[in-house]
């Protein structure tokens, strides 16, 4: 998906600003979300769910608008 001038995909990073606090989800279960693998975390960004790996930034799976997305 796009969002505010930038492209989110599996595979690729990321942008920096979108791996802070900021769009970082915590209570992911609440949500409805599996528990994220060690050294990833869930991010809510533009109504979608990005699983993004903490130490690469790399994007590893996508939910938009809850259904994942290959």
């Amino acid at each position: 998906f796009a969002w505010n001038g930038h492209d989110f995909r599996k595979g690729q990073p990321a942008p920096e600003r979108y791996r802070g606090n900021d769009y970082r989800i915590n209570d992911w279960n609440d949500r409805g979300l599996p528990a994220p693998p060690r050294g990833q975390h869930w991010s809510y960004i533009d109504g979608n769910y990005v699983l993004i790996a903490a130490a690469t930034g790399i994007i590893t799976s996508i939910l938009i608008n809850g259904a994942l997305s290959h």
